[in-house]
């Protein structure tokens, strides 16, 4: 298991508001990835830190995004 963070930022003046991720879990390939946390990092970013492996057909993937307001 491999430890990754993600840092997306809202496009300049832009306030992060929400935010979340998408994670791979195909259990027929053994794949997976797991986010542990997901929190507002700044004014303008969000952070999501997962965990995931790559002993799978297919390496695990792990996506953030950040909902902003102007």
């Amino acid at each position: 298991m491999a430890k990754a963070s993600l840092t997306p930022k809202c496009p300049k003046g832009g306030r992060a508001f929400s935010g979340g991720y998408e994670s791979t879990i195909d259990t027929g390939t053994d794949t997976v990835a797991f986010a542990f946390t997901s929190r507002r990092d700044s004014t303008s970013s969000w952070k999501v830190s997962a965990f995931g492996n790559s002993g799978g057909t297919t390496n695990s993937t792990e996506t953030a995004f950040v909902y902003c307001k102007s």
